[in-house]
């Protein structure tokens, strides 16, 4: 199996609240893999007009559209 290319992705960790807006505004999209009753950090992305690629799971399914806003992925293999 060949690994994708990740080339693009980077894990910037804890980051104060100027440093995130920036991130998310210029960021391509948001991979939110955590499953939450209430993610608030899928909802700054929407606010930044970023489309997230989350967990169907938790209260993201009552917050994002799929097709629109994002998209799910089902499986967290």
């Amino acid at each position: 199996m060949v690994p994708p290319n990740t080339s693009n992705i980077k894990f910037v960790g804890r980051k104060d609240e100027e440093e995130l807006i920036y991130l998310l505004q210029n960021a391509k999209s948001l991979i939110f893999c955590g499953e939450e009753d209430f993610g608030i950090v899928p909802i700054e992305s929407f606010a930044a007009g970023k489309p997230v690629f989350a967990y169907y799971g938790g209260g993201l399914k009552e917050t994002m559209l799929p097709k629109v806003t994002g998209d799910f992925f089902y499986d967290k293999n």
